[in-house]
């Protein structure tokens, strides 16, 4: 009966109902004996395999973003349960592989919640798999810049090249695959993303480069996402080098003219740097990056751009007894301490601080 009244939940034409199912089945699995938690990612491996081949072709584009809905929302179900267990309860590896398995291909799916949950999914099973399997997902998938490997490489091979077509069967009636779409490259990045988040590592120069290339990507779904990795690849690092790399990609995102999604993602990227890393950004190197959040905040007319950088700065420079905004009274110039001190004082130390939910 909990399976049935989950399931129905999962795939309930009501958004919120969805998204709760989700944000339950979290703490549920805590309750459930191993055995039940393997069988619950085996349920919704099989569930989200299903929901991509339903959805036919003649959909209109309600029932289109119904079935989409569900799908995500059940890739977002299956990484609740992933995300809550230990490499010892579940049968090691044929779920997180199978887990990945399934989500990759998604990646390169036309809705964007379809290809976050997907990334999310591969994020965390590639974590529970271990390092190696995690280098193979950055290589192969995310980056596409690794040699032949003996371990799973066919399917590493093949999920790379079902990214960019979308499916196994459209991608055996092409000599050669086209590039990447905006699609396949922000699930690629999204996946990223939550691969430094569960691993947290060192970017190697080549992909540091490719992430450069993507916050400067004509389109927009690709530059927030890429804001996302370099939030993540700052958080991993701990050192002004990581920064100053960075640095200049950050700032032109900062830009007035830019794209208000790319301000949020931009932000919530910088606040998870500032959360992991007290004082990260309260030195020479990191100033302008904190006035440019000041303006930001300041001047946007768009209420989700003003919070997301409130948040920011809030991490950045509130805690440890405000140790970051004493910090920043020191280097600040002109007067932008003045005005970091207004803000603060009306604002940010009546924020109430929450976590930001995934995207």
């Amino acid at each position: 009966q909990l399976e049935k009244a989950i399931d129905d939940a999962l795939e309930s034409s009501n958004p919120a109902l969805r998204k709760e199912t989700t944000k339950t089945l979290k703490h549920l699995c805590k309750l459930w004996p191993r055995t039940a938690v393997n069988d619950w990612i085996l349920h919704l491996i099989a569930k989200v395999r299903h929901a991509g081949k339903a959805t036919p072709d003649s959909a209109s584009s309600g029932d289109l973003s119904w079935r989409n809905g569900i799908q995500s929302s059940l890739l977002r179900g299956l990484a609740s349960v992933l995300a809550n267990v230990l490499p010892t309860d579940t049968n090691l590896p044929d779920s997180p592989l199978a887990a990945l398995e399934v989500a990759t291909p998604l990646l390169g799916h036309k809705d964007e919640d379809v290809r976050v949950g997907a990334a999310q999914v591969i994020g965390i099973s590639a974590a529970l798999l271990g390092k190696s399997r995690t280098d193979r997902v950055m290589n192969d998938i995310v980056f596409q810049t690794s040699e032949d490997h003996e371990e799973d490489s066919s399917f590493f091979s093949a999920a790379a090249s079902m990214i960019t077509s979308g499916t196994e069967d459209d991608q055996e009636e092409k000599e050669e695959p086209p590039p990447p779409s905006p699609e396949a490259l922000h699930g690629r990045a999204m996946t990223c993303y939550f691969l430094l988040k569960e691993e947290p590592q060192k970017l190697s120069v080549a992909h540091s480069s490719i992430v450069k290339d993507w916050m400067k990507h004509e389109d927009v779904i690709v530059r927030k996402a890429a804001c996302l990795v370099i939030g993540a690849t700052v958080a991993a690092s701990n050192n002004e080098m990581c920064l100053k790399e960075f640095k200049p990609s950050i700032l032109k995102s900062m830009r007035a003219t830019e794209d208000y999604r790319v301000h949020i993602s931009l932000a919530r990227g910088l606040s998870m740097a500032a959360k992991k890393q007290p004082k990260f950004f309260v030195c020479k190197l990191g100033l302008s990056i904190l006035d440019g959040a000041l303006l930001l905040s300041m001047t946007t007319k768009m209420p989700a751009v003003q919070r997301a950088f409130h948040l920011f700065l809030w991490w950045a420079l509130l805690p440890e007894e405000e140790a970051g905004l004493k910090e920043y009274l020191k280097l600040a110039q002109g007067e932008n301490g003045r005005i970091m001190m207004t803000l603060v004082a009306k604002t940010l130390q009546k924020m109430v601080h929450v976590d930001e939910e995934e995207e």
